[in-house]
């Protein structure tokens, strides 16, 4: 799948998300987002022992708050896809405990450099309090990462551990969708996205591909 199909994919599956909200047959009234890096809003910059943060400049120069926690120069994607549905952009779960900022549409609990494990299996739970869609990104392949690229080649190995995931996952969300009739779990083929972004950077603008930005350790 080339990078343009992938990105248009998940775009056109939150468009179809905000479109439905949008026209009445669903109204989205909160968003609760897990996940690590690409997804953090400011989680880690409460934390002492990490180097993963990004609560200061040239974080969020484009960012109408400045620099507020998320590894990006402006909005990150569940930014984009809250404001699709109709949602204001979600409180880190650090903001709300810290600064008491609003739950009332939502939480963000990503946290960057974040994995995972038999304990953070957090969606069968939530969907038992009432949460009934859910959009699932494959894992990113992680041996793109700087700290892994040797002479501006990933690591293969890691990637290849990363296909096995993700085929493992899409099945286990195809089972779900299933198994709970009554809701939605859609999967979204994210990882050839980065992949193409890694294999065509110079494409986009990037001119260094094995060097994390800004000091924030090697990625």
């Amino acid at each position: 799948m080339s990078l343009k199909v992938a990105y248009l994919w998940i775009l056109m599956t939150v468009a179809s998300l905000a479109l439905e909200a949008n026209g009445g047959a669903t109204k989205y009234t909160a968003m609760y987002v897990f996940g690590e890096s690409m997804s953090d809003v400011g989680n880690n910059k409460y934390f002492i022992d990490t180097l993963a943060k990004a609560d200061y400049l040239p974080f969020g120069i484009d960012f109408s708050g400045g620099p507020t926690g998320r590894l990006c120069n402006g909005k990150i994607l569940v930014d984009i896809i809250a404001e699709m549905v109709g949602l204001p952009l979600l409180p880190s779960y650090a903001d709300v405990i810290v600064k008491g900022d609003n739950t009332l549409f939502g939480v963000n609990y990503a946290s960057a450099g974040a994995g995972i494990l038999r304990d953070t299996g957090y969606l069968l739970e939530i969907h038992g309090l009432g949460l009934k869609k859910f959009l699932i990104l494959e894992a990113p392949p992680i041996g793109c990462g700087p700290i892994r690229v040797r002479n501006m080649k990933c690591n293969a190995t890691l990637n290849h551990a990363v296909v096995m995931f993700n085929t493992r996952l899409k099945s286990v969300v195809h089972d779900l969708g299933s198994n709970y009739p009554g809701s939605a779990f859609t999967y979204a083929p994210s990882s050839q996205l980065f992949q193409s972004l890694f294999d065509t950077a110079e494409a986009y603008g990037f001119k260094v591909k094995d060097k994390a930005c800004c000091g924030v350790g090697d990625g």
